[in-house]
């Protein structure tokens, strides 16, 4: 084989090379989506709403406190701001959300509902179990999870599946509920 023709060998096994390094996901990076999702989704089941708000990117923080703040100042104008709280499930008045930021709010919304629902869900919530089956990456920084989640009722299981998509937020993973 001539010079030429093993540099060009040399370079193409290089960039191939390179090429692959960069588009294997580590395993371990894979795991870590899992476990951010599989935390977030069992406080969101299990009532603990500061620590499902705390797996939430911050961008989804914004775009939610964004939203019910625009939706507090149309029920003000329109005169239907207890309409708008049961809606919500709030158990705070609306000059109080407008005070908390999109972390404060998402945990209200999430305590409220919990509370909504009744003793009896609330209970079968708080006993959910959550397991993370697999993760895909959309592309780099950028992942779905898919959950499997078992809620006890009358001495069975009701399972579901849920998907939850995640994004890479200063080398942590964080949730997108809106899929971003």
């Amino acid at each position: 084989m001539n010079i030429l023709k093993l540099l060009i060998v040399v370079v193409l096994l290089v960039f191939f090379t390179k090429l692959s390094i960069a588009t294997t996901v580590p395993e371990n990076d894979t795991r870590n989506a899992e476990h951010v999702a599989q935390v977030y989704l069992t406080a969101f089941y299990h009532g603990d709403a500061m620590s499902a708000a705390s797996q939430l990117h911050s961008e989804s923080l914004e775009k939610i406190k964004t939203a019910i703040v625009e939706e507090i100042y149309k029920a003000k104008a329109a005169g239907t701001t207890k309409e708008l709280l049961k809606q919500l499930g709030c158990e705070v008045d609306v000059d109080a959300l407008l005070k908390m930021n999109g972390y404060q709010i998402y945990a209200e919304i999430i305590k409220s509902n919990h509370v909504k629902a009744g003793e009896a869900a609330s209970r079968a919530m708080k006993a959910a179990t959550v397991e993370a089956v697999k993760a895909d990456m959309i592309k780099p920084g950028k992942a779905t999870v898919t959950l499997r989640i078992k809620i006890p009722r009358n001495g069975q299981f009701i399972t579901q599946k849920a998907a939850i998509s995640l994004l890479k937020h200063s080398g942590s993973w964080k949730v997108v509920p809106d899929g971003q």
